[in-house]
């Protein structure tokens, strides 16, 4: 992993769903180049990912979120489900929150987003 170094996780909702962990060093000939990693949903049979936000960046050192895209901090969740059920997170200000819908809560264990 990369250390001090800002990191931006870019975001594609949907049932065509993606998300890529990008290094932010302005070195980087082109974007492809800063590609960390990308994972694909079709790899996931039946699931779609759900989420206002399109991008979050990440501080290189403390690991808080600097900046936001499309959703707000601490109100918006990033939710991937299937027919079985949902799990999410809630970006906060100085962490992420793992959750799950108010409907799959108590059948996850995890806290209501």
């Amino acid at each position: 992993m990369l250390r001090n170094r800002q990191i931006t996780v870019s975001i594609t909702p949907g049932e065509d769903w993606s998300y890529s962990v990008n290094d932010t060093d302005p070195g980087c000939a082109t974007p492809a180049d800063c590609v960390i990693k990308t994972v694909a949903g079709s790899a996931f049979n039946g699931t779609i990912l759900t989420s206002e936000f399109t991008s979050l960046t990440f501080d290189g050192t403390q690991g808080t979120i600097t900046d936001a895209v499309g959703g707000t901090i601490g109100v918006d969740t990033i939710l991937v489900g299937n027919s079985t059920g949902k799990a999410g997170v809630k970006p906060m200000p100085i962490s992420v929150k793992l959750c799950a819908p108010s409907t799959d809560g108590a059948s996850m264990g995890y806290p209501s987003c």
